[in-house]
């Protein structure tokens, strides 16, 4: 009875991990998405970034410019890639996700063009936290809002 019940909480724990991978996949593809749009710069961060990163541009004009900034130079980089690219979670690939240091693995994606990385993104929810890294020796860190 034992070995039931916890092969059935292995199950139930494994379907919620499958099923957060894949939200965290979906969100990171309408971003990109929303990046060959028309939307407004302002408009993609306010609706794919957490609020703190929202309420840090209201109050800084700085931040503000370095947000937009941010989006025109992702719009670059994914147009450039004709958007032929590949979302991975590090529990598919973990080969790609090797020098990235990370605490929740179902909370990271990155996207890659034939294996070589584009960018790593931290979510936070449903929302992005941050998808800027730091590089550490041989190890990269996020940075996050």
């Amino acid at each position: 009875m034992r070995i039931l019940v916890l092969l059935t909480t292995i199950f139930v724990l494994c379907s919620f991990c499958k099923e957060r991978q894949n939200k965290s996949k979906e969100i990171i593809e309408s971003f990109i998405t929303s990046l060959k749009s028309d939307k407004s710069n302002k408009a993609i961060v306010e609706k794919y970034f957490v609020d703190t990163y929202v309420q840090a541009m209201e109050k800084d004009d700085q931040f503000d410019s370095l947000a937009v900034s941010m989006v025109d130079e992702l719009k670059r980089k994914y147009n450039n890639v004709n958007w032929n690219y590949d979302v991975f979670t590090p529990k598919e690939r973990p080969e790609l996700f090797e020098s990235l240091k990370f605490e929740q693995e179902d909370l990271v994606v990155g996207t890659f063009v034939e294996g070589e990385r584009i960018n790593y993104f931290l979510l936070e929810g449903d929302k992005i936290n941050t998808l800027t890294t730091v590089k550490k020796g041989t190890s990269s860190y996020f940075m996050k809002f």
